[in-house]
């Protein structure tokens, strides 16, 4: 039997998570002796973390190309790298309580751009996997927001409606892709609005 309820597309970072990637770029200044803007200016002229998100490289790959355009001297271990990277997720507790009083009523899908190394440390910390329903992420099938294509890719693949599909995102180029192929879409704001949005899915009973 299929499930019915309305569905709530969420992205993590900077909506059931906040991301503080300044605390990794800190983190791996101090490491090298340089300053986080440093390291956050390296990192910004190279293709590698869009490779990563598309699952184009792996995780090793990756990190070994990391640990080459910021430190060619050695000083820096992987260990080292995959820590500072983990320190810049902090749950937003608010949102995510008020997220699971409507489990019910509403089946909760994540449509994000992430990777294979956040994810591991998002699952350590906060078991975000097991939270939601299922799980539509960048890196397992090599599509990326805001191409047009894995928002048609999951609406196939989970048999949305879209007209009772509302998906939230941090930025507006994601949510302007969604409601272009007809996602009721909005940009987070805060815990308050979502609850507005989720109680306007059309031809839904919420009462929690």
């Amino acid at each position: 039997m299929s499930d019915e309820r309305p569905v709530l597309l969420c992205d993590i970072g900077n909506v059931l998570l906040r991301v503080e990637r300044d605390h990794t770029w800190q983190s791996l200044g101090e490491l090298l002796d340089t300053s986080g803007d440093k390291i956050h200016e390296l990192l910004a002229e190279h293709t590698i973390h869009r490779e990563l998100e598309l699952g184009l490289i792996t995780p090793e790959e990756f990190l070994r190309e990391m640990l080459d355009v910021l430190d060619r001297s050695g000083a820096l271990t992987m260990d080292q790298l995959v820590d500072a990277m983990g320190k810049s997720f902090y749950l937003n507790r608010e949102l995510m309580d008020l997220i699971a009083g409507y489990r019910n009523h509403l089946r909760v899908i994540l449509l994000s751009n992430t990777n294979a190394i956040d994810m591991q440390t998002i699952e350590a910390q906060f078991g975000l996997l097991a939270w939601v329903d299922d799980a539509v992420l960048s890196y397992r099938i090599h599509m990326r927001k805001p191409d047009p294509v894995i928002y048609l890719y999951t609406i196939d693949h989970y048999d949305l409606q879209p007209g009772r599909t509302l998906f939230i995102d941090d930025l507006p180029e994601n949510v302007e892709a969604a409601n272009h192929v007809g996602l009721q879409a909005a940009v987070y704001q805060s815990p308050g609005q979502v609850e507005r949005l989720i109680r306007e899915i059309p031809d839904q009973e919420v009462e929690r």
